[in-house]
């Protein structure tokens, strides 16, 4: 098993990388309330957020893309379709 194939991420307060018996690091200086992650790639996430839909890189270089606008917040869950992803929130589906 790779290395990579070993790490666990851990959504909360921002995103955490790390293994069970070693250390964590936060992924980005980001701390928002993480309700959902999805594996993109091996190389980065698409995240739900208290404050949006964003794009985090897992290779620990620190900046989240944001992956809309500041119309969409609040995001509660999150799909992958076949147009792409869609999202949920208290106020609706974008």
């Amino acid at each position: 098993m790779s290395e990579e194939e070993k790490q666990w991420l851990i959504g909360a307060n921002g995103i955490l990388a790390g293994s069970p018996d070693g250390s964590w690091e936060r992924l980005g200086n980001y701390r928002y309330t993480v309700n959902q992650v999805l594996r993109d790639t091996g190389s980065t996430l698409t995240v739900a957020t208290g404050n949006g839909l964003w794009r985090v890189p897992v290779d620990r270089s620190g900046t989240w893309v944001q992956l809309h606008d500041e119309t969409l917040t609040e995001v509660a869950t999150i799909v992958r379709s076949p147009v792409g992803i869609v999202a949920g929130s208290p106020y609706g589906v974008a």
